[in-house]
């Protein structure tokens, strides 16, 4: 990207987030042009160099599915500025077709749409200070249901190396919560250290690394 390039002609110009496609033929990017964190988002071809435009209003955050076709994005509230929307774009269709897929009507919680770490689930994260509420899809079938699968604090969950439906997420306090996405199934777990060890404490927001194993 050539910065000092696009930002010609502009009083205030911010490249934000650059997201390459999972097969990186295409490249996303959010691009502020008021100085408020209000992103259009572009997607660039990157063999034939052409750009679909139109996605305005967003706050920057832009995750791709795994299908390389479709494209969320959360988008910010006009007057309060909070994050409250993700939608979804096709590729190449117009984004007056786009979709709204959740809409944060609480005003004390803001929203964001991500991805697992296995880059098998696609999520969309409502937070406030004191707690999380995490909804999943298929990262593969983005048009299918979402579904909600942690209602708690903790926001950084990753799935079994070998068993995609299988999600662990964590909480304050050192607990750890077992989610079956084929059925519901949640299995609350609280390590415990061995004699003599310190108890774990970790914190919410700590990442979750998962090792091989043989159960």
């Amino acid at each position: 990207f050539d910065v000092n390039e696009m930002a010609e002609g502009h009083g205030y110009f911010s490249l934000g987030a650059r997201r390459p496609s999972p097969d990186h033929s295409l490249i996303a990017y959010a691009m502020d042009e008021v100085g408020r964190r209000i992103y259009d988002v572009e997607i660039r071809h990157v063999e034939r160099g052409d750009i679909e435009r139109g996605i305005s209003g967003t706050t920057g955050n832009i995750v791709w599915a795994e299908d390389g076709r479709h494209l969320f994005y959360t988008k910010r509230d006009p007057e309060t500025l909070r994050a409250f929307q993700v939608w979804r774009h096709e590729l190449e269709t117009p984004p007056s077709r786009d979709q709204l897929v959740y809409e944060e009507t609480d005003e004390e919680f803001s929203c964001y749409v991500t991805k697992t770490r296995s880059k098998a689930f696609l999520m969309i994260v409502s937070s406030q200070t004191l707690t999380n509420e995490v909804r999943v899809i298929d990262a593969k079938d983005p048009v299918g249901d979402w579904r909600v699968v942690l209602d708690w604090d903790g926001h950084q969950p990753a799935t079994e190396p070998d068993n995609p439906d299988i999600l662990y997420a964590e909480r304050q306090e050192g607990f750890l919560s077992r989610v079956d996405l084929t059925t519901g199934e949640v299995v609350n777990i609280h390590p415990q250290p061995g004699e003599g060890g310190v108890r774990e404490r970790f914190n919410w927001d700590a990442p979750i690394l998962i090792s091989p194993h043989d159960p």
